[in-house]
C-alpha cells in the first residue's frame, strides 16, 4: 500500500482551500487525469420555458434568494438574509418587493 502525502504549498493558503481542490490535488498526485469538459449548470430549455410561462419576465429584473444549505456550517443566519433584503429594497426603490415567501 502506498502512502500519499499532500504538499500544502501546492494548494496555496491551506485555510482557504476548498475540499474540492484538496480532492483534485490527490488525483493529480496519483496521476489521474482531471478534466473540466462538463457543464456545472446545463441549460434546460424546457424548464426555462415553463418558468417563463408561470412568471412572465417581460422587462422585469428578478433577484431570488434561497436561504438554505445542506451542511449547517454553510447556512447563513436568517438575520443576514433579512439585512440583505433590506439593503436591496433600499438600493432598488419601487422594486416590487413582496416580502418573504415560502415557495416550497
Amino acid at each position: 500500500m502506498k502512502t500519499l502525502i499532500l504538499k500544502p504549498s501546492s494548494l496555496g493558503d491551506v485555510v482557504f482551500t476548498h475540499a474540492v481542490d484538496w480532492y483534485l490535488e490527490v488525483l493529480r498526485q496519483l496521476n489521474v487525469p482531471v478534466h473540466w469538459n462538463f457543464d456545472w449548470m446545463p441549460v434546460r430549455p424546457k424548464i426555462a420555458s415553463t418558468i417563463r410561462k408561470k412568471w412572465p419576465l417581460h422587462r422585469a429584473r428578478w433577484i431570488l434568494l434561497y436561504p438554505g444549505a445542506r451542511w449547517p456550517t454553510k447556512r447563513w443566519p436568517i438575520e443576514s438574509y433579512q439585512e440583505l433584503v433590506d439593503r436591496l429594497v433600499a438600493a432598488y426603490p419601487g422594486s416590487g418587493h413582496r416580502g418573504a415567501r415560502n415557495t416550497g
